[in-house]
């Protein structure tokens, strides 16, 4: 739109700015995920999965290629976890699971809401369970309780 002057860029900011923990040359307010991901069907062959994907993972920017297609080239995902972790956030499989360490609150979809210190939850099913008499844990979003040192213990869960 601002190569168009159909808008100024001085008009828009951006909140919380992140591009520079990405190394990402536009400006960026969430954390990235990947597009347009490249995938292959068990069925497929791996010299043909290769005969496809190596000619496209060595395009240059500034290839023919990539400036007809728009594009900046392929390269391999830093992390597909994002897009994971996002889909389970939102109960896109509708399964009422949250990760390991949190408890959904509320429903359609509702919100995983980490585990409360002193509490844990292994499977993301539920609420969290406090941990049991002579077991602790520090911090949130515990999947797990862990012994009092010796001598120690808790009075209650």
């Amino acid at each position: 739109l601002v190569l168009t002057n159909q808008m100024n860029a001085s008009d828009v900011f951006v909140l919380s700015e992140r591009s520079a923990e990405y190394n990402f040359p536009q400006a960026l307010s969430t954390i990235l995920y990947p597009e347009w991901p490249l995938a292959s069907l068990a069925h497929v062959p791996r010299d043909l999965e290769q005969l496809i994907a190596l000619p496209l993972l060595s395009l240059a920017a500034d290839s023919d290629e990539a400036i007809a297609g728009d594009h900046a080239g392929f390269s391999f995902p830093y992390s597909y976890e994002p897009v994971r972790r996002i889909l389970i956030a939102i109960d896109h499989y509708k399964t009422g699971e949250c990760e390991p360490g949190y408890f959904r609150r509320g429903t359609n979809p509702g919100v995983c809401i980490e585990c409360a210190p002193g509490t844990h939850s292994p499977d993301g099913l539920g609420e969290c369970d406090p941990c049991p008499i002579g077991t602790v844990n520090n911090g949130t979003a515990n999947t797990d309780c862990f012994f009092c040192p010796s001598g120690y213990t808790t009075e209650f869960e």
